[in-house]
């Protein structure tokens, strides 16, 4: 064996986060003079990356919508501020608190943009399976 077992793993983390599938993965590790234990633990540790970038993808979506529902909370906010200003005084505060809260929206959903793989955590299933409801877990 030329390369490590962990070595080949960081491998499979590259690819899969270059965008190849699990078939393509299984081709190029196929290819290679590994022998068939080594191959089946690797892709098991690749099922388990490939579910990692999955979630990560899910995660990346949903921080762009909250960044992009924070600017146009803000943006209509602040039209409505201008508004507000120029025509009564009761509507004012709202508006400014729309846009703050706009604006906020916009910082959380950025922070989470720019979170690496790494710093993102996969929740844990809350659903017990049937047969764990009988362990003392």
């Amino acid at each position: 064996m030329s390369k490590k077992v962990s070595e080949i793993l960081e491998e499979c983390r590259e690819w899969v986060f270059d965008g190849k599938d699990y078939l393509d993965i299984k081709k190029e590790l196929e290819s290679r003079k590994i022998d068939a234990e080594t191959i089946k633990l690797l892709l098991l540790k690749t099922d388990e990356i490939i579910v990692e970038y999955q979630f990560f993808q899910q995660h990346k979506t949903n921080a762009l919508i909250t960044l992009l529902a924070g600017g146009v909370i803000f943006l209509i906010g602040l039209l409505a501020s201008l508004t507000a200003f120029a025509i009564t005084k009761g509507f004012r505060y709202f508006s400014l608190a729309l846009a703050v809260f706009g604006a906020y929206l916009f910082k959380v959903g950025f922070q989470r943009y720019r979170l690496s793989p790494n710093e993102v955590s996969i929740p844990e299933s809350k659903r017990k399976g049937k047969f764990d409801r009988y362990t003392n877990n």
